[in-house]
């Protein structure tokens, strides 16, 4: 006899769409845990203050969203700054971090009602009075 869960509406969905960045499956979910939502924040602080360029924005950026992973696969910046990428892996890590910036983006403006609305046909009520 299978085993029924009665709340399984409540479990996490596991059919998210993934980013593949460097070998690993990033997922595009709602949220980035509360701590890396902040160190997003107060980065992208600093690199608009000038404390740091763009391509280390972006490692530092990545680092931070693979913290969605299991804590065996997360990326740190210490070690990801000493590794010698290739052309071709720093293009994959841009990319992979700009569609990650931009679907966490979306997904902020979504919940936030930035987000582009339907507009539905009004309905005018004729009447005299």
């Amino acid at each position: 006899m299978p085993l029924k869960l009665k709340n399984m509406h409540k479990v996490p969905s596991t059919d998210y769409e993934t980013v593949k960045v460097l070998g690993l499956e990033i997922p595009l979910t709602r949220d980035l845990p509360f701590g890396a939502q902040v160190e997003l924040l107060d980065m992208q602080a600093r690199h608009e203050q000038g404390e740091f360029g763009q391509l280390e924005y972006l490692l530092r950026t990545f680092c931070v969203f693979t913290r969605r992973l299991p804590k065996g696969e997360q990326v740190r910046y210490e070690w990801l700054a000493r590794q010698e990428l290739e052309a071709d892996e720093v293009t994959e890590l841009v990319n992979g971090t700009l569609a990650l910036l931009q679907a966490q983006g979306a997904q902020e403006d979504e919940a936030s009602g930035n987000a582009p609305k339907k507009t539905r046909a009004k309905k005018v009520e004729q009447g005299g009075s």
